[in-house]
């Protein structure tokens, strides 16, 4: 809805809990007009002395792993909350998502719609005197079950050809095993 109510060129959005280095924005905003980008993604560089959740880091990298594997892609931090989206591309988007799973639906969006996107290397740290509403194990489910069922409705054929390969593979080894 955002996206036809705005005038601008370009919406710029991160998650208000000031764990996102912002200062590189104006730099990234003209790398993003000077390339044509339709999308930028703020790639998470882990300040080590803030980092306390290891199984944050851990299941982010899974989660890049099952995308790239269902969806496809060149995404190297999907669940990135730093984006800079040009308004012209995305006026289509319809968000089913509602919670952390809006990034990951972005994402497949510009991969269905062949947009251009880049990713760039921005800081990142822990909350320092808040708790995040992010609940790891409950969330990190929900997150496979959207790629999942996104797999199966927008790369039907990809979806199938994993699933028919892991298939194959249980049964060579059930045969190698009898």
């Amino acid at each position: 809805k955002i996206f036809n109510e705005t005038n601008s060129e370009f919406i710029f959005f991160t998650d208000a809990d000031n764990t996102y280095d912002v200062s590189k924005y104006g730099e990234h905003k003209k790398i993003m007009i000077s390339n044509n980008l339709d999308m930028i993604v703020g790639k998470r560089i882990y300040d080590k002395k803030f980092l306390k959740r290891l199984d944050r880091k851990i299941a982010n990298k899974l989660f890049n792993i099952i995308f790239k594997f269902l969806i496809g892609g060149k995404f190297n931090d999907i669940c990135s909350g730093y984006r800079i989206l040009r308004v012209s591309k995305f006026r289509d988007l319809n968000v089913q998502s509602k919670n952390f799973e809006i990034e990951t639906e972005i994402n497949i969006f510009s991969i269905k719609n062949n947009l251009k996107v880049s990713e760039f290397e921005i800081g990142y740290k822990e909350r320092i005197k808040s708790l995040s509403k992010l609940k790891t194990f409950s969330d990190s489910s929900k997150i496979v079950y959207f790629l999942l069922k996104q797999s199966i409705i927008t790369f039907p054929y990809r979806f199938l050809v994993i699933f028919f390969i892991i298939l194959a593979l249980v049964a060579i080894i059930n045969v190698i095993n009898w």
